[in-house]
């Protein structure tokens, strides 16, 4: 038999362009509802800026979202050592290791 074995909400088939953040918020709380952690559910974050990827990020790891798939930042231009630095500080606020979330674009005008 075949079997879901996670499920993908606001993958970036368009959806995620047409919604508010409110929006987007009541589809993560409706849908970690209807998953009740029968699978991992991931959650696409398509923001263009740093700030409200990082919020939104945050709500849904605290609504209950196992992991987020999170859109590069296409607005900044930068190096690979840049990107890099943009996840770990990202993976580090939302963790919870900051309560910082504009430390990427301070650390980054150097």
């Amino acid at each position: 038999a075949h079997k879901v074995h996670s499920l993908l909400l606001l993958g970036g088939t368009g959806e995620y362009t047409s919604m508010t953040m409110e929006e987007r918020f009541r589809a993560v709380d409706i849908t970690v509802k209807a998953v009740n952690k029968r699978v991992p559910l991931v959650v696409g974050v398509l923001e263009t800026g740093v700030g409200e990827c990082l919020k939104f990020c945050k709500y849904c790891k605290n609504a209950g979202a196992d992991a987020m798939l999170v859109l590069t930042p296409f607005y900044i231009m930068g190096t690979q050592d840049a990107l890099a630095e943009f996840y770990n500080v990202s993976i580090d606020y939302i963790a919870g290791y900051t309560n910082e979330p504009r430390q990427l674009i301070k650390k980054n005008k150097r």
